[in-house]
C-alpha cells in the first residue's frame, strides 16, 4: 500500500509541486507498475484544487485501474464510512484512512468530534452536505472513526488504519498523534500507518490493559517527493507479517516481523 498525498489531473498545465498541489495521472500508472495495489488519499492536500479534481482523481482510479483499492476519498459520504476489505491468503484485511481538517486544529481529538456543520468549499472540514468537497474526504471525528472500526472488525480479521496527521518536518509524534493512537488502540485497530509529517518518526508496538497489541508507524516520511532536504529525502518502507490462527471456532491475529 502507498499514500498518494496529492490529487491527480490529466491537465499538464495544472500540475504543480507547490500549493495548490496537482500531480499528473502518469504517477498513478507508475505506482501501479511498481506493484502497489492499495492507495490511501485522505490527506490535507487532496482538496487543494476542490471537488472537481477529487472527482478527476476518483475517475482516474475507477477507469484506469479498477483493481486498485482506493481508500479515504469517495464521491459521497454516508454517516458511517465503510472500510475497504481485501482478502489475501484467506485473511480479510480492512483498510481505513482519515485526515485532520485541512485548516483545522490538531490540539486534541475532541476538537474534531463535533465538526459536522456545513463549510465553505475551501475549509476541508467534515460536512453533512454531499455537495461539499469536505464530505468527499474521510476526516478525523471520534464518533465516525469508532463506528467505522467497529464495522470493519465485524467484517474482517485485521484492521489497518492510515492516519494523515502530525506536524510537518517534526521527527517525533505530536500529542495529537499520541492521543489518536491511544484511541485507535482502544477501538481494536491492529496496525496504524502515519503520513503527513514528510519526515520519519518512530515505530513500535502499543499495548493496552487487556493485552491487545497495535503496531504503529507514526510517520514513514516521503517515498517519492520534490522536497530536497536530507530529512525530507530520508523515507521508510514499512513491512510486517499478518498471521491468522484458527483453532476450532476461535480465530486470532498476530502482527509479526515489523521492520522499517
Amino acid at each position: 500500500m502507498v499514500n498518494q498525498e496529492t490529487p491527480f489531473t490529466t491537465d499538464h498545465s495544472a500540475v504543480s509541486g507547490t500549493a495548490p498541489y496537482a500531480t499528473p495521472t502518469e504517477i498513478g500508472d507508475a505506482l501501479v507498475n511498481a506493484g502497489f495495489n492499495v492507495v490511501t488519499s485522505a490527506t490535507a492536500l487532496i482538496d487543494d484544487n476542490g471537488s472537481s479534481m477529487i472527482n478527476e482523481t476518483l475517475n482516474y482510479w475507477e477507469t484506469s485501474h479498477p483493481d486498485v483499492t482506493l481508500v479515504g476519498i469517495h464521491k459521497s459520504q454516508t454517516s458511517t464510512n465503510t472500510a475497504k476489505i481485501v482478502e489475501i491468503n484467506g485473511i480479510k484485511i480492512a483498510f481505513l484512512d482519515y485526515t485532520f481538517p485541512a485548516y483545522g486544529s490538531q490540539s486534541g481529538i475532541s476538537d474534531n468530534s463535533a465538526d459536522t456543520t456545513g463549510s465553505s468549499a475551501s475549509s476541508g472540514s467534515t460536512a453533512t452536505s454531499s455537495s461539499s468537497k469536505g464530505s468527499m474526504i474521510d476526516t478525523f471525528n471520534t464518533a465516525d472513526v469508532a463506528a467505522a472500526i467497529k464495522q470493519a472488525k465485524a467484517s474482517a480479521d485485521c484492521v489497518i488504519f492510515s492516519a494523515n496527521w502530525g506536524k510537518t518536518e517534526e521527527p517525533m509524534p505530536t500529542e495529537y498523534e499520541k492521543e489518536w493512537a491511544n484511541f485507535l488502540m482502544e477501538q481494536g485497530v491492529d496496525v496504524v500507518i502515519g503520513t503527513n509529517p514528510n519526515v520519519l518518526q518512530p515505530y513500535g508496538y502499543l499495548t493496552d490493559d487487556s493485552g491487545h497489541n497495535m503496531l504503529i508507524y507514526y510517520s514513514l516520511g516521503n517515498f517519492v517527493t520534490g522536497q530536497e532536504t536530507l530529512k525530507q529525502l530520508l523515507g521508510g518502507m514499512a513491512a510486517f507479517t499478518i498471521q491468522k490462527t484458527v483453532d476450532g471456532d476461535q480465530t486470532s491475529i498476530q502482527i509479526q516481523d515489523a521492520t522499517l
